[in-house]
């Protein structure tokens, strides 16, 4: 939300001006809702083919308004893995701090069957656990909770990840799971699911 009280669309969560309300999670900041167009696609040029392979199929999607469409955002749990974020970032050679909407998998899946045992109405769902967190935070956690004398290295600024790092474009975005909670399912705060995540590390 800007200064004059009318709400906008930041497309750079790592822009420096935004790292005090982000830090303090002000009420200034909100996610993008289920009813939101997305702004990282094949139509504006700027995003991954994954990406935006994704956003295409949501459109064609549209047209089959019972379907639903469950959406994750860089999954985790306790379960080491390649696709676990948390397995993710203590493998990289250098951490790219940004912020981020998460998803926990058990709590994803079990929202995804809630919603489908209660007879939700279809569409887009943001099944992401509530809440928001920067990688430097996650890496704290790490810290604290598995590996104390962990020290990763951070890349300097996007200019750099986006040289020497990154093979294509990254989202970067906060969802707000408008539709979950009255639909009667919930998700755990973020800082619950990682705090479980973590003290069960590495547990089948």
């Amino acid at each position: 939300m800007g200064p004059d009280g009318t709400w906008g669309e930041c497309e750079n969560l790592s822009d420096p001006g935004l790292a005090e309300l982000l830090q303090t999670r002000s009420a200034r900041i909100a996610g993008f809702r289920e009813k939101d167009r997305p702004n990282f696609t094949f139509h504006q040029n700027n995003c991954s083919f994954y990406s935006g392979t994704k956003a295409l199929t949501e459109e064609a999607l549209r047209s089959f308004p019972d379907t639903y469409l469950w959406r994750l955002r860089i999954p985790f749990d306790e379960r080491r893995g390649d696709r676990n974020y948390l397995t993710k970032v203590q493998s990289y050679p250098k951490v790219y701090q940004n912020w981020n909407s998460l998803s926990h998998r058990g709590d994803f899946a079990k929202a995804c069957l809630d919603l489908w045992e209660k007879g939700a109405p279809g569409g887009a769902y943001n099944l992401t656990n509530p809440g928001y967190v920067s990688t430097a935070e996650v890496v704290a956690k790490i810290q604290t909770k598995l590996r104390p004398d962990w020290r990763p290295l951070f890349w300097g600024d996007d200019a750099e990840f986006y040289c020497l790092g990154a093979k294509a474009p990254r989202s970067n975005c906060i969802l707000e799971s408008e539709r979950v909670m009255p639909a009667g399912v919930r998700l755990r705060p973020i800082e619950e699911a990682l705090d479980d995540a973590l003290s069960r590390w590495g547990q089948e």
